[in-house]
């Protein structure tokens, strides 16, 4: 039998998806613009295990993190 699809809940993740992602792309180009790649690389050697989609929001939060509770 035929099934309905909820696409408002689809599109309102996908819309969400995109506010992230534009989100990531605005805070590294701050970080490309203000010259800051030196300090996010060694910033970035405090998270290893973390994406870099995570460590650019993680930065322009808080540059100076040391840690992050999980």
């Amino acid at each position: 039998m035929y099934k309905k699809r909820n696409y408002n809940k689809n599109n309102s993740q996908q819309n969400r998806t995109k506010e992230i992602f534009d989100k990531i792309v605005k805070n590294l180009q701050t970080i490309v613009d203000n010259r800051e790649y030196e300090k996010f690389l060694k910033f970035q050697k405090n998270f290893r295990k973390y994406s870099f989609n995570n460590l650019v929001l993680i930065y322009s939060q808080f540059p100076d993190a040391t840690k992050v509770a999980r």
